[in-house]
């Protein structure tokens, strides 16, 4: 649905009329030309599902490096890292299965939080999380209500056949379905952290809100076949939330790999918790 806006098709072009799913996952080096990359060392980013990729090794540290291949150069750096796994910490070396399936998702519900903190929640006090049973959607979730210093309302947006097990997670303060958002109070600094990607849900939330609505932040697109937003808003303006954008500053802020380590962290309470 988004290989195009984001760029996904551009990691691992083929001369086809079909592409390259991209994954998150693990690589073992089978060749090497590279004296810094041994044969057998297992890797973690972003593949192909293909049975070899070439990768052309660059900024090697002792925990990662770069694919410096040409193509991949304009492409988002995050997706271009591949994490050295041989020193891994055994908590995270024996989740392996859910490095693969929830970290990507829980890494980007920690640079969520993180924009979120960042900005002092753009003078929120609450926030609406839209498709709230999507996983990162309640890592998000997790992440807030679990902040040491929390002054947020977390209230979980979801289809009544989803309300059970949104609100069984224990993450949200409230669980209320989208046919609901009209009975929501009027006259909060609300924050949307939307994960459905329907234009309905958005123009629903700002029809009532209005100028309350004071972040629209469009992280997903659950709802892969609704119609997207496309009209004016008297709240917020929905963005599009790109999360590598916030990664770089984070990079520049806190110094190289920091703020890896710090979603990779955050990823793995998630993940245990879940």
């Amino acid at each position: 649905v988004t290989g195009d806006f984001i760029g996904y098709w551009g990691f691992f072009p083929v001369d086809a009329d079909w592409g390259l799913v991209p994954v998150w996952g693990y690589g073992t080096v089978v060749a090497s030309n590279s004296p810094d990359i041994p044969v057998g060392e297992r890797l973690y980013g972003f593949f192909p599902m293909a049975s070899h990729v070439v990768l052309q090794p660059g900024k090697v540290t002792a925990g990662a490096f770069m694919d410096f291949a040409e193509h991949r150069r304009p492409l988002p750096g995050v997706y271009n890292r591949y994490v050295r796994t041989a020193d891994d910490a055994p908590e995270i070396a024996a989740m392996g299965d859910e490095r693969c399936l929830l970290f990507p998702l829980f890494a980007t519900s920690y640079i969520l939080s993180d924009y979120m903190e960042d900005n002092a929640n753009f003078g929120a006090t609450r926030v609406l999380i839209g498709s709230a049973s999507s996983k990162t959607a309640f890592g998000l979730a997790h992440l807030l209500a679990k902040a040491p210093d929390r002054t947020l309302e977390i209230i979980g947006l979801t289809s009544p056949g989803n309300v059970a097990f949104t609100t069984g997670l224990g993450l949200y303060d409230r669980v209320i379905t989208y046919d609901q958002i009209g009975a929501l109070e009027t006259g909060i600094p609300t924050a949307l952290v939307d994960m459905s990607g329907s234009g309905a849900v958005i123009q629903a939330i700002d029809d009532h809100l209005g100028k309350d609505v004071v972040l629209s932040s469009i992280v997903g697109a659950t709802h892969w076949d609704a119609k997207r937003h496309k009209g004016e808003t008297q709240g917020a303006r929905p963005t599009f939330f790109f999360a590598p954008a916030q990664f770089a500053k984070r990079e520049q802020d806190w110094g190289p790999g920091v703020v890896m380590q710090r979603a990779l962290e955050a990823s793995a309470r998630v993940a245990a918790d879940a």
